[in-house]
């Protein structure tokens, strides 16, 4: 590697934090919650393209022992930090979508409704509701409530 941050205090050797993680800024201003599911959203992305897990993620205060994430702290006993690996193990366990929900709903208008509208107007149920379940398949394929 020929670029380094300098973002955990903890020096310069070959295994300290500055050279061998990567430094995620979480801000402790502004909407806290709404910045912590975007720390999750991309802590989660980031250990899933390298194949990690969160037994890799470390706090500031792991390299230095300053006490940082502060907001995570909680006197000690780090509750804070311990949600948000969990919520990052969490996300880490989701199932992404199989395909997009726009393709989805592209096949169910093209195809699927004008056999729903066939297969109503000649008073045929049993096509009805197969067109119903393969259109509510397509949905959930695609992350999407069924209907």
């Amino acid at each position: 590697m020929t670029e380094n941050a300098w973002h955990s205090g903890d020096g310069s050797k070959a295994t300290s934090g500055n050279r061998a993680s990567i430094g995620i800024e979480i801000c402790e201003s502004g909407n806290y919650s709404k910045v912590l599911d975007n720390a999750v959203e991309l802590v989660a992305d980031m250990l899933k393209q390298r194949g990690w897990g969160v037994e890799r993620l470390r706090r500031h205060y792991d390299w230095s022992g300053k006490i940082c994430p502060h907001l995570m702290y909680d006197g000690g006993k780090w509750t804070g930090w311990t949600t948000f690996k969990n919520r990052v193990a969490v996300k880490l366990q989701e199932v992404e979508p199989e395909m997009k929900a726009e393709n989805a709903n592209a096949i169910i208008k093209k195809y699927l409704q004008p056999d729903w509208a066939a297969a109503h107007k000649k008073g045929d149920a049993a096509g009805k509701e197969e067109t119903h379940r393969v259109a509510n398949e397509l949905r959930k394929a695609s992350g999407q409530k069924e209907q």
